[in-house]
């Protein structure tokens, strides 16, 4: 539980980065896109990451590779809305999950539900061409986008493996910074957040790598 809930900091911080503040409980982007999902049309004009630089290129591999093996054991997956996390990433980042693809009708969207934000912004930028965003607007959707998938997804879908949580959260330190040369904003803003909830990765917890088959 501690391990989401410095994830859901870290996503705040990375999504108002990207969005600016926000008072409502509700995200507004994510209602309108609710509303609108009636005429969208699922099948067509989906529209996924293209990366030329090379490093990025081997990140959206592994990850993809990531994705792939979470799918395959469904056990980690304790609710339907992380299946959805990991096949809405296969799709964004260019390839098709084990069962296909396929898309849920968007639900909750309020900002108490970290993993809309994730389901929320993929789904907005796949059908961003039917939505006829603004630049601006598809600039935002695409910079939480690409942090989501390339780095955020996988450290939350990972959160509930006790044995490799200090291992995450040294990976997920590693990966913030070095998302400076995608996003250093985004990085800067998220690594202070991750910082600030260190008195959750006390040292103690460290012993826990001997048991993970990371190591």
């Amino acid at each position: 539980a501690c391990r989401h809930h410095v994830l859901e900091r870290v996503e705040c911080a990375a999504f108002q980065d990207a969005f600016g503040p926000h008072s409502s409980p509700d995200n507004t982007f994510f209602k309108e896109f609710q509303e609108k999902w009636g005429t969208v049309d699922t099948t067509k004009d989906l529209k996924t990451l293209t990366l030329k630089n090379r490093k990025l290129i081997a990140l959206q591999d592994s990850v993809i590779v990531f994705f792939r093996a979470t799918l395959q054991c469904l056990e980690n997956l304790p609710r339907d809305d992380y299946r959805e996390v990991a096949e809405l990433m296969i799709i964004f980042l260019g390839e098709t999950p084990p069962r296909g693809i396929r898309f849920l009708k968007p639900v909750a969207y309020h900002h108490a539900r970290w993993m809309s934000t994730i389901i929320y912004t993929a789904k907005m930028y796949i059908f961003s061409d039917q939505m006829n965003y603004c630049e601006e607007l598809l600039r935002k959707i695409e910079r939480i986008c690409l942090f989501n998938s390339l780095i955020y997804s996988k450290h939350w879908l990972s959160a509930t493996r006790g044995v490799d949580a200090s291992l995450n959260d040294l990976s997920l330190f590693m990966e913030l910074h070095d998302f400076a040369t995608v996003d250093k904003p985004i990085s800067e803003r998220t690594l202070q957040i991750f910082k600030g909830q260190q008195w959750y990765l006390p040292e103690e917890l460290a012993v826990f790598a001997l048991f993970s088959e990371k190591t």
